[in-house]
């Protein structure tokens, strides 16, 4: 698939989609990246880190 027919699948522009690729895109809009996702039959997911947390203190 070229730059312009994804572009044109996830209804966003080429320009972006050449960005995104070289890693220059800030503040890239979820549902951006899922019609692009969509678009590639993709899968995003995302998992939770779990906090750590400071022990209570001693009484």
């Amino acid at each position: 698939m070229t730059q312009s027919e994804l572009a044109l699948a996830a209804d966003v522009s080429r320009k972006w989609i050449s960005v995104l690729e070289n890693g220059g895109v800030d503040g890239l809009g979820l549902a951006r990246v899922m019609r692009v996702l969509d678009a590639l039959d993709g899968l995003l997911i995302l998992e939770t880190a779990p906090v750590e947390t400071s022990p209570p203190p001693a009484p």
